[in-house]
């Protein structure tokens, strides 16, 4: 039966086979070891032996690989707690090889949000002592508010002095980074100075007549390289190179610095005699045409200093650049999102920051304890099944086989799809994008007999959700869709963009596994709503949003909840907060932005269900905006029903409703039930709304979940979610076909007739469930919960007052995605309530 079922599963979902939930296929060359959660960086050590591998994700481990084959030579974990007990110590980017005068090989690394450096001696077999050093960073600038989150380092020759960058940029700091300098003899610091905003990557010349007297630093928001005059302590120069400089390496002399610039594809090469930007290299490929995605991150010059090699971790893939010629020569297969190359004695080690393991189940642990399910050997986070790996690739290859290299990476990654014709358009010149928060498949359809679920996964059917299981059975259900996402930081970014920064898949890798990097994902950058208030918005991914793709092509839009900031009370130099609750956060949203409309608060009612019903709950914000709407879907009808009646209904509306992230069982909140049964009702307000008005025929309704996040699902972690609703759509469809976040952003933009962002909205297909006319015309009546749903937590409700200090109702990602889970599980199925059958999830395919 097991066989039968796992066939079941291959026929439902052909095209899922092989591919990430990004849509791409993984073919990663050379020999490769598992080495930790996220691998960040890496370094060679000075004879060559031996690699550094640093990671900053679920698990936070240095690790020191042999150069030569790959094999793990010594693995340290720091995920245990800070000194000061914190937080979890952890590892961030920073690690760098130096030489004593006596010949000891030393190995410094980053402690990112302890603010700390530890040094280790290196033995001759590769083994680390220590730490012998611990290099705290002070902090006179901004005090205790934020910590300077220590990044890159540098070593002066001698191994006397140390350089420590601190990334984290804010308003306090008026977006300055740090700069600090250490007597390696001497734990405390001798200087700080500010460097601009979020700097990351530095390095300090060693040879000719300026060693030891200056230092490079990557700077990622203003796209500049900082020179620092090591004597007088201060920035000399600022070099403008391309979008958001990341990683750095010299060529083997020093004349020669070239900056990964991720944001531009691009990497900028600087004369250090002159400091002056001599040339600027396309790792682009050509068959990209133009359209951003490839990020380049790590990168290392081979010995002739012939070749360059760069990770471009949005194309899985490695880039062979002829230095000479400055072309791109060709690219190497990697595994998913390749972060760092070094050049080693045994070939190129290649870092890939989520290994190349396709298909992730999200199980419950074993356990019938609250621990027990808390730790388990499996459980919801996404990120703990993506374990980072380096591969070992032989080097040199012939020309024929990095042909061949060359030709896979561009299938990989459906790059001969860009430009294609697309199909005709339906009828339809309004779309409705509405986005949601962290629901998986199998919580919502698990009980469908037509699609791949698994019925004991299921959290939430008619009696909860039924609007959206209606919407399913009438407009189709899509049981292979998969959120591009693996948490709410990054799936902002690929549901509103189709893709994400950089910036944003390092920070919240550490972030997400508790070691308290700032949530500033959504534009604010740690609290400041940059872009509305004239800064460059570090987190943007390159090739802007959706909405920007619109105005750039004359496509009118209006905003409901979408990027609007949660305040913070905390007032800067000129007495302005920092933030103030339910400000845009985007330019692009000023006149644009219903500000009546409530942010994400999950005090807030999302629908009419509670008067409906004739109940409420002690949390409620009451009421909101000049109108005094009740709920954020009373708001956008409001503003939805003067636009028809004035005929100014823009073609764009961006809609966000948030509820089904739940409060857990905070006490006084809805119970996580209620709050989903609240959110679903809200869907079904809103196309009842649209589907009794005048403009039922010209519009559609795309619907997706931000990330599935914290959802169990048997299949994958990434499945989740997706409708499209309209009287053009298929009735009573089933989609076994792959489907993701950038299909779905993809069919908007097509509808709308706009060109894509990027090369993943570029390859992305749009969703084919339009037929020639409408024959789905009949209007949608919404239907309400069951009113047993509709309750309020206690305190003796399962782990409340552990709720209670886990979420904050602004923030969506206030609480571990593990704890929460652990919480929606158990608040529905039971407190004694243990993990499914295996068999029966397909555990064992």
């Amino acid at each position: 039966m097991l066989i039968l079922a796992v066939a079941a599963y291959v026929f439902f979902s052909p095209q899922n086979q092989g591919l990430t939930s990004t849509g791409r296929r993984l073919s990663p060359v050379g020999q490769s070891i598992r080495t930790g959660g996220f691998p960040t960086n890496m370094e060679l050590s000075p004879d060559g032996k031996f690699v550094a591998v640093i990671h900053g994700g679920t698990e936070q481990n240095l690790t020191i690989l042999d150069a030569r084959d790959g094999r793990l030579v010594q693995s340290l974990n720091f995920d245990g707690q800070r000194p000061d007990g914190k937080a979890k110590d952890g590892l961030y980017f920073g690690v760098r090889f130096a030489k004593t005068l006596e010949g000891k090989t030393m190995l410094f690394v980053s402690h990112g949000a302890a603010d700390r450096v530890d040094s280790y001696e290196v033995s001759a077999v590769g083994h680390l002592s220590g730490p012998i050093g611990n290099y705290y960073s002070i902090r006179p600038m901004i005090e205790a508010q934020m910590p300077n989150f220590v990044a890159g380092l540098a070593v002066s020759s001698d191994c006397k002095r140390l350089y420590a960058v601190g990334n984290q940029s804010f308003a306090l700091s008026d977006f300055k980074g740090s700069l600090t300098s250490f007597d390696i003899a001497e734990p405390k610091s001798k200087k700080v100075i500010p460097l601009p905003a979020f700097p990351l990557d530095a390095r300090l010349l060693t040879k000719g007549p300026s060693r030891d007297k200056k230092l490079y630093v990557s700077c990622e928001r203003d796209g500049v390289v900082a020179v620092v005059d090591t004597e007088a302590m201060k920035v000399s120069k600022l070099i403008e190179v391309g979008a958001n400089p990341t990683y750095m390496t010299f060529s083997a002399a020093e004349d020669r610095l070239f900056v990964s610039c991720s944001s531009s594809d691009t990497v900028s090469v600087i004369d250090t005699k002159t400091d002056s930007l001599i040339s600027t290299l396309l790792v682009r490929p050509t068959a990209q045409r133009g359209l951003p995605g490839a990020s380049p991150l790590g990168l290392h010059l081979s010995a002739d200093a012939k070749t360059l090699f760069v990770a471009l971790s949005d194309l899985n893939a490695v880039a062979v650049v002829d230095v000479e010629h400055q072309t791109l020569r060709a690219m190497i297969p990697s595994g998913w999102y390749p972060t760092s190359v070094v050049t080693g004695l045994g070939g190129l080690l290649v870092a890939s920051g989520k290994g190349s393991v396709l298909v992730n189940p999200n199980l419950p642990p074993t356990g019938a304890t609250k621990q027990q399910m808390i730790d388990g050997d499996s459980g919801p986070n996404i990120r703990k099944n993506l374990h980072g790996q380096v591969a070992v690739i032989h080097w040199p290859a012939s020309q024929s086989q990095l042909k061949r290299w060359t030709t896979q990476v561009v299938a990989n990654n459906r790059l001969s799809l860009i430009g294609r014709s697309m199909p005709k358009r339906p009828g339809i010149d309004k779309v409705i994008y509405i986005v949601k928060e962290n629901r998986s498949y199998d919580q919502f359809f698990g009980d469908f007999s037509h699609g791949a679920g698994s019925k004991d996964l299921l959290l939430y059917g008619d009696d909860v959700v039924p609007n959206q299981r209606s919407l399913a059975r009438r407009f189709g259900l899509f049981d292979n869709f998969y959120a591009c996402a693996e948490m709410s930081a990054d799936g902002w970014s690929w549901s509103t963009a189709g893709m994400t920064s950089e910036y944003v898949q390092r920070n919240a890798q550490y972030d997400y596994s508790d070691h308290k990097r700032e949530y500033d994902y959504e534009g604010q950058t740690n609290g400041t709503p940059s872009d509305a208030y004239g800064m460059r918005d570090v987190n943007e991914p390159a090739g802007g949003y959706l909405w920007d793709n619109a105005l750039a092509h004359h496509v009118e839009f209006k905003n409901y909840g979408m990027y609007l900031a949660a305040g913070i009370n905390v007032k800067t130099k000129t007495g302005k907060p920092i933030s103030v609750d339910n400000e845009p956060t985007k330019k692009a949203f000023l006149g644009r932005c219903d500000t009546d409309f409530r942010m994400f608060d999950l005090d807030y009612a999302e629908s009419d269900v509670w008067e409906k019903i004739g109940k409420s709950f002690p949390k409620r914000r009451a009421t909101f905006g000049s109108s005094k709407a009740t709920s954020r879907f009373q708001e956008w009808k409001k503003d939805y029903e003067r636009l028809v009646k004035a005929d100014k209904v823009p073609p764009l509306m961006l809609v966000r409703f948030g509820n089904d992230h739940t409060q857990g069982t905070t006490p006084g909140a809805p119970t996580p039930a209620a709050m989903i049964a609240d959110n679903d009702f809200a869907v079904g307000q809103l196309i009842e709304t649209v589907s009794h008005g005048p403009l039922w025929k010209r519009t559609a309704i795309v619907i997706i979940e931000d990330d599935a996040q914290g959802g169990y699902d048997h299949v994958d972690g990434h499945r989740s979610t997706c409708w499209v609703v309209s009287p053009w759509v298929k009735p009573s469809g089933i989609y076994h076909r792959f489907y993701n976040t950038d299909d779905a952003l993809r069919t908007v933009e097509w509808l709308l007739g706009l060109p894509p962002t990027n090369q993943f909205t570029a390859t992305a297909s749009p969703i084919d469930c339009f037929a020639n006319s409408p024959v789905n015309i009949a209007p949608v009546d919404a239907l309400l919960p069951s009113r047993s749903t509709m309750e309020v937590n206690t305190v003796r409700s399962y782990r409340a007052m552990e709720s209670a200090k886990l979420f904050n109702p602004t923030r969506e990602e206030s609480a571990p995605d593990r704890e929460l889970a652990d919480i929606l599980w158990r608040a529905r199925k039971g407190r004694s309530a243990t993990r499914p059958n295996a068999k029966v999830l397909g555990e064992d395919r």
